[in-house]
């Protein structure tokens, strides 16, 4: 049994699969699967992963009819067969040095992550690094919800396989991964934080996110929902932060598609179901602390479907 299962959903990554599977063979800890999983893929990704295979024994490739993102993962989880389970997406990579840290760091632990970098052209955009090295799940919930120090993705992350038995990816285009993570954080006692190395997320090569703003659906709805039913089956165990992020999280989203002259149905659609979602949870947003007051007017003002930034107007 090897020590650490990688998988690596693949759709449509034949210019950056070779970087990213390149910074795994280079690996300075050696003993780890590759499962790749090609999803799919009409740009010759499949046949590129095919020789990745085949120069290392280490390498498996499934190949599939395109699911999305959500099952590529759960089939690589299907077949994992490591001690640990790690999840890098095709666009990104990692240093030398990622697996040997993240290993050292799950030691006596259940899920240990480390820094995630944003890139953008090559330059830091963002980072996200824990300033806690070891954590209980509860601390490291609070942070994954509030989207502060631990990324709500499960790449940069090293799963104890033990923690994520029967853990599955739900089916949505996007937001899966942060339900994922919660479902694990949920089950583990302990999770420890390491600098020594970091997540190389590559912002710049567009992916699932850029597609949504495009062609939203209501997977950001059935995200916020169900972390708030989570955080209702556990209440008074953490801050009122998570609530408000998630809630803000859907505000974000209603501008940006508030801001575009011709919308699409989709975008129209999931301007209405956010506005149907803060009138749901009217009182919520009444009771969270974390809202300062004149904020607060202007989620409940979008709940009724108005806008009030330069006097009072229809949200459409």
């Amino acid at each position: 049994m090897k020590t650490v299962s990688v998988i690596i959903p693949v759709y449509n990554k034949r210019e950056y699969i070779g970087r990213c599977v390149s910074s795994l063979t280079a690996q300075s800890f050696s003993d780890f699967e590759l499962i790749l999983v090609d999803d799919g893929s009409t740009d010759g990704s499949g046949e590129l992963c095919d020789g990745f295979a085949a120069a290392d024994r280490r390498i498996r490739v499934i190949h599939r009819a395109n699911g999305g993102v959500s099952s590529a993962r759960n089939a690589g989880l299907a077949l994992a067969e490591g001690q640990y389970v790690t999840f890098i997406d095709g666009d990104d990579y990692v240093p030398n040095g990622y697996l040997a840290a993240l290993v050292a760091a799950a030691e006596g632990a259940d899920v240990a992550v480390c820094d995630v970098v944003c890139v953008r052209d090559g330059r830091e955009a963002r980072r996200f690094a824990c300033g806690k090295e070891s954590l209980t799940a509860v601390e490291a919930t609070e942070l994954l919800l509030s989207r502060r120090e631990i990324n709500s993705g499960p790449c940069g992350k090293l799963f104890r396989r033990e923690c994520i038995d029967g853990v599955l990816f739900p089916d949505m285009r996007v937001y899966e991964d942060i339900l994922f993570v919660l479902a694990a954080f949920d089950r583990a006692d302990t999770v420890r934080a390491t600098r020594d190395t970091e997540y190389v997320y590559d912002v710049s090569t567009g992916g699932a996110m850029s597609a949504y703003a495009k062609h939203p659906n209501t997977d950001l709805i059935t995200m916020a929902e169900r972390v708030l039913d989570y955080l209702d089956t556990r209440e008074g165990v953490f801050s009122p932060q998570p609530e408000y992020t998630t809630l803000s999280h859907l505000m974000q989203h209603l501008r940006e598609i508030e801001g575009i002259k011709e919308k699409t149905p989709e975008q129209e659609a999931l301007l209405r179901a956010i506005c149907d979602f803060f009138y749901k949870k009217r009182r919520r947003i009444r009771k969270n602390k974390a809202f300062a007051f004149k904020e607060r007017i202007v989620y409940l003002f979008a709940a009724r479907g108005y806008r009030i930034k330069g006097g009072i107007k229809k949200i459409k």
